[in-house]
């Protein structure tokens, strides 16, 4: 038997922790990503900034060098 578990991943991340994520996607006997969509997009210097006013935000930024969208289903087989 297989439990299905979602993912829906849209935020901005660093590269390591986009590395760490991309690793847990891989296959294996027990487990099984099921990918749906990936869009990995470099994080400018005008996302860091407040684009209302053209400045930067006064309240703390975000931390990430990457925007990472990760839609998809992990298939795990129950022991």
């Amino acid at each position: 038997q297989w439990q299905s578990y979602r993912v829906n991943i849209d935020e901005p991340v660093s590269f390591q922790e986009a590395e760490y994520i991309l690793n847990q996607t891989a296959n294996s006997p027990f487990y099984y990503f099921r990918p749906v969509q990936l869009h990995i997009k470099e994080k400018t210097a005008a996302e860091s900034n407040n684009t209302a006013t053209g400045h930067r935000a006064s309240a703390p930024q975000e931390q990430g060098d990457l925007l990472l969208t990760l839609q998809g289903e992990f298939l795990v087989k129950i022991r």
